[in-house]
């Protein structure tokens, strides 16, 4: 659907944050959704939820300065 959608994103089992997105039409791929900075040298969880109509394919990270990787974008796909 090109009409906005809603889902609910979860970080590290704080709050439900609410966002939204639309796409064109033909679908594309786009961010929906930037987590806050996080602490590199925790593990955190990040639950996205009530998806309806849409295809999550992936996930971009961004290693910050604090890790071995810093600079670089890992691609987390299923």
């Amino acid at each position: 659907s090109t009409a906005s959608q809603s889902f609910r994103v979860r970080v590290d089992g704080g709050q439900n944050i609410s966002a939204t997105y639309s796409d064109p039409l033909p679908p594309s791929s786009r961010q929906w959704y930037q987590s806050p900075i996080l602490d590199a040298k925790k593990t955190h969880t990040i639950s996205v939820n009530e998806i309806a109509g849409a295809s999550l394919d992936y996930a971009v990270v961004a290693a910050g300065p604090q890790t071995s990787l810093s600079g670089q974008r890992l691609i987390v796909d299923d």
